[in-house]
C-alpha cells in the first residue's frame, strides 16, 4: 500500500460530525497548536486553518458528509494553480521576448515542454558562445572525463564541472521521448 509521506509545516486532522467538527492542528514536532470543536460550515474551516494554510496538509475522517471540505480545499488549491499559471505565462512571454526563435526551436523537440525549454534557454543563454558541439556537451555535463596514464584508466574527473541544471534536463528529455513511443518502438531503439 502506498502512503502519502511528504513533510509539511502543519498537519490538520478533522473528525467530522453532523453539526460540528473537531479540528486538530499539529506542527512538525507534534505540538498541538489548535484543538477545538467548530461548526461544520464552509465559513468556519478557513477561519481555523487560516494562520497555517501556507503549508498545511488536511486529513478528514472518511464518511459521506466530508465532500464540501474536499471541495473547499480544492478551490483553495485552484486559486494557487491560477497564480502559478499566471506566473508561468509571464515567464514564457519574457522568454519569447528574449529569444523567441530559440524557445520555439526547443519546444519543437519531442520531450521538451515549456518548463524544460525555459530551463535550457535560461541555462545556455547564447548557444553561439560554444564554438564546438563538444564544448556544449562538456558544459552540460554530458561527457565523463577519463584519467589515464600509460594505457591504464585511473577513473574519471570533472564530475562537478559544467552546468548541473542542463545535466538534469537530459534524462528528462530522454524519458519523455521514450514514453512517446510504444514499448516495442523503444526497445527497438535501444
Amino acid at each position: 500500500m502506498r502512503f502519502y509521506n511528504h513533510e509539511h509545516s502543519y498537519y490538520c486532522g478533522i473528525d467530522r460530525h453532523g453539526k460540528t467538527m473537531s479540528v486538530c492542528i499539529l506542527d512538525t514536532t507534534g505540538q498541538v497548536l489548535v484543538h477545538r470543536n467548530v461548526p461544520s460550515t464552509p465559513a468556519a474551516f478557513p477561519e481555523v486553518v487560516g494562520p497555517y494554510r501556507t503549508d498545511v496538509v488536511v486529513s478528514v475522517e472518511c464518511m459521506f458528509t466530508w465532500y464540501w471540505l474536499a471541495d473547499l480545499c480544492a478551490a483553495e488549491h485552484d486559486q494557487y494553480d491560477a497564480l502559478v499559471n499566471d506566473l508561468e505565462l509571464t515567464i514564457v512571454r519574457e522568454a519569447k521576448r528574449h529569444d523567441g526563435d530559440a524557445f520555439h526551436r526547443l519546444r519543437s523537440v519531442p520531450g521538451i515542454g515549456k518548463v524544460l525549454g525555459l530551463t535550457i534557454l535560461d541555462e545556455i543563454h547564447d548557444i553561439t558562445r560554444f564554438d564546438r558541439v563538444q564544448e556544449f556537451a562538456s558544459y552540460a555535463r554530458l561527457v565523463k572525463c577519463q584519467k589515464q596514464s600509460g594505457g591504464k584508466f585511473l577513473g574519471t574527473s570533472g564530475a562537478k564541472m559544467g552546468n548541473v541544471h542542463l545535466k538534469c534536463t537530459s534524462p528528462d528529455i530522454a524519458r519523455l521521448n521514450l514514453s512517446a513511443f510504444s514499448a516495442q518502438d523503444a526497445s527497438a531503439m535501444l
